[in-house]
């Protein structure tokens, strides 16, 4: 013992199962520090006898395997483990480990005071290991997965690191209301459902590009203003509403690689003014965005499906772009419920114009013609036209200021830029491009940025 006993603050230097007997009062201990090492026995009683223990310091102390008469209803305890719900509902404030192996069963700390907690980077932890931690305000997580629930229901988490989480399991962060910064690792490639649902201070999430799947409802009722996802070439489905009712969410950018937006998708966006869909998205599940308020919308040639409700409540829709659809897309159950089809202008190729109107619900918009061999394309908002004309590129910046163009190909790699300022188009040779498909960005006067995407035969 090297504090007086008397005091509040007091460090051991303990052997398993003989802590109970180096501390003379442990009621009125507010503050250990524990070296050496200790078993289950030793953590019970921390536990179960310290009830006004605030701090506890493991950083030097081993957790040495138990057998013996059951403790809690088991009679063997793992070497390096913090039992399931050792420390739930506990008063302790404050917790720090070695940077040794460890584990931190399931709901450990659950409903704890901790306002802190740095896990460490060889920790594995237990489902909702310190979900409901009322006073927690950061966490730095060092552990490779942060399992189910984990920090589920911490009301007072304000900033969270886990610089190298690959994944992130269902509800991770469910109900984090004031969550407002969250370090992503750059090799993260699973969100799990619900993970982040509720988060309505999350404005930003940077996602990154080894991302494979965002499971449902990841980040519904978040505080998302933007989604980029542009660059995650291997993400090909995204879950059920996992960015539904994001009511900041103004715009979206989705991988090329998406093939079709689940059911409720961005269901009650109702900032949602941009919204680009992928050329290889070839279904528009029921619900996927209804309530969104984007005005107008483009559908990929690849679209065959749309579904039931799919873009009820678009009151701000203006046009709707089809022209690259090869045929009529097969149509769910009131599809555009609430939307003033007479006042939305459709365009179509020509050559479909007979059968969009006499489609049901097709029909009832304003069709308009696009000529099958016009390959004019629109960028959002129909600010920036472009076109090929043989190897020719033209460019019409329809009354922009702009400052410079540049030409990328679908892989990202740029193929030519060229200063702008003061001119109304530009027309540029495209013979030495490889590929069909190309970006064109231009950047403008007041440093924004138009895109458009267009085909060469």
């Amino acid at each position: 013992m090297t504090a007086a006993m008397a005091a509040c603050a007091v460090t051991v230097d303990a052997s398993p199962g003989a802590l109970q007997s180096l501390l003379d009062s442990p009621a009125g201990i507010t503050e250990l520090t524990v070296t050496g090492s200790v078993d289950a026995r030793d953590l019970f009683f921390i536990a179960d006898k310290m009830p006004a223990l605030k701090s506890l310091d493991l950083t030097s102390a081993s957790i040495e395997a138990y057998e013996g008469p059951a403790l809690r209803s088991l009679v063997r305890y793992n070497e390096n483990e913090l039992p399931a719900g050792i420390f739930a509902g506990s008063p302790l404030e404050s917790v720090s480990f070695g940077t040794g192996r460890l584990t931190i069963g399931a709901a450990a700390f659950a409903g704890s005071r901790l306002r802190s907690i740095s896990v460490p980077a060889e920790c594995e932890l237990g489902m909702g290991a310190f979900a409901g931690c009322g006073n927690l305000a950061s966490a730095t997580i060092g552990a490779a997965t942060v399992p189910d629930g984990a920090f589920a229901g911490c009301g007072s988490l304000k900033e969270v690191s886990a610089p190298v989480a690959v994944e992130i399991g269902a509800s991770a962060f469910r109900n984090c209301a004031v969550l407002g910064k969250f370090e992503a690792s750059p090799g993260l490639r699973t969100i799990g459902a619900d993970a982040f649902s509720g988060c309505a201070a999350l404005a930003s999430f940077d996602f990154p590009a080894t991302l494979t799947a965002i499971c449902s409802s990841a980040f519904s009722g978040s505080g998302l203003s933007e989604v980029d996802l542009g660059g995650c070439r291997a993400l090909t489905a995204i879950g059920g509403y996992a960015f539904s009712k994001c009511a900041a969410l103004r715009s979206v950018r989705l991988p090329a690689s998406l093939e079709r937006l689940d059911s409720g998708l961005f269901f009650d966006c109702n900032s949602l003014s941009t919204v680009e869909l992928p050329a290889a998205c070839a279904a528009i599940g029921n619900y996927a965005l209804k309530g969104c308020g984007t005005s107008w919308l483009a559908l990929p040639g690849a679209t065959g499906y749309i579904g039931d409700y799919a873009m009820a409540g678009m009151d701000r829709l203006s046009d709707i772009y089809a022209h690259r659809i090869a045929s009529v897309p097969e149509l769910g159950e009131n599809v555009w419920a609430g939307v003033d089809s007479p006042s939305v202008s459709l365009h179509v190729l020509d050559i479909l114009y007979s059968d969009f109107s006499t489609a049901g619900q097709w029909q009832e918009f304003a069709l308009m013609k696009v000529a099958s061999a016009d390959s004019i394309e629109l960028s959002p908002r129909r600010q920036l036209r472009g076109r090929f004309v043989g190897n020719m590129l033209e460019l019409d910046f329809g009354g922009l200021v702009t400052c410079e163009a540049a030409v990328y190909d679908v892989s990202g790699i740029r193929l030519a830029a060229a200063g702008t300022r003061g001119m109304d188009g530009l027309s540029v040779d495209s013979s030495a491009w490889p590929g069909k498909v190309f970006i064109v960005s231009v950047a403008l006067a007041d440093g924004k940025t138009v895109s458009l995407k267009l085909g060469r035969n």
